[in-house]
C-alpha cells in the first residue's frame, strides 16, 4: 500500500503521534515523535510520519501499527475507515509474503 494513500492521510497527525509516542519512547525512537510533532499536520506530513514508521524493524512497526489501529477504531472520531485501510493493507502484505 502506498504510504501517501489518500485514506491513510486522513489520520490526524497530532493525535496519531500522541497515541504512538509511548511505543516510540519504549523502543528508543522518541526522535520520530519529536521530528514530526514540531511540523505541520498536512497530508504530506502524515505521509512522512508513516514513512518513518515503515523504516523501523518489523517488530517495532507492528507495535506502532497496533497502537494506531486501536486509536483509530476506538476514538469515536469517525476514523474507522483509516484503520480498516491499514488492516486491509496488512492482510494484503502478508498474503503476498505467503505466495513467495
Amino acid at each position: 500500500m502506498p504510504l501517501d494513500d489518500s485514506v491513510l492521510t486522513d489520520a490526524p497527525l497530532t493525535d496519531t503521534l500522541a497515541e504512538c509516542n509511548g511505543v516510540l519512547q519504549k523502543i528508543n525512537r522518541g526522535d520520530i515523535y519529536e521530528h514530526h510533532s514540531t511540523g505541520s499536520s498536512d497530508r504530506a506530513s502524515v505521509t512522512r510520519f508513516f514513512e518513518a514508521l515503515a523504516r523501523l524493524p518489523q517488530e517495532d512497526q507492528q507495535k506502532c501499527f497496533r497502537t494506531i489501529v486501536e486509536f483509530l477504531k476506538g476514538g469515536g472520531l469517525g476514523l474507522e475507515h483509516v484503520a480498516d485501510r491499514l488492516l486491509n493493507g496488512k492482510r494484503n502484505y502478508f498474503s503476498v509474503l505467503k505466495l513467495r
